[in-house]
């Protein structure tokens, strides 16, 4: 299982199914063609992110690897831009609280970004 997470396409792709089962999931007692939606919405974007942030964060890990703490800054980096995104989309769509929107793919990407990192310093 630590070998797919080395990969960010196939994590990306489990991120998808993940998320936009949970959406689908969450909304299916207000319709197919909603549940549908929000399988879309949740899963394109548990993608695109999961999949941005994992190969930002090999790129910072490689760029900043003469540095002292490289890992770590390319942590806060790479967190910093995940959480970014979401952040100014519920602060435009005036969420009430958006900390605790966020809090799950706050937790499962850092996570994922940490252990991201942490396997391929040990590869190289």
């Amino acid at each position: 299982m630590l070998k797919l997470l080395k990969k960010p396409k196939l994590t990306a792709i489990l991120a998808l199914m993940f998320y936009g089962t949970w959406a689908s999931y969450s909304n299916f007692e207000f319709g197919y063609s909603i549940a549908i939606t929000a399988f879309m919405i949740q899963g394109s974007f548990a993608f695109t992110s999961t999949l941005v942030s994992g190969y930002t964060a090999l790129f910072l890990m490689k760029k900043l690897q003469h540095f002292s703490h490289y890992l770590l800054w390319s942590y806060l980096i790479t967190m910093a831009l995940l959480v970014s995104i979401p952040f100014v989309l519920h602060t435009v769509f005036l969420t009430p609280n958006k900390l605790l929107s966020m809090a799950p793919g706050m937790v499962i990407g850092g996570l994922y970004i940490a252990t991201l990192l942490r396997l391929h310093s040990k590869s190289n």
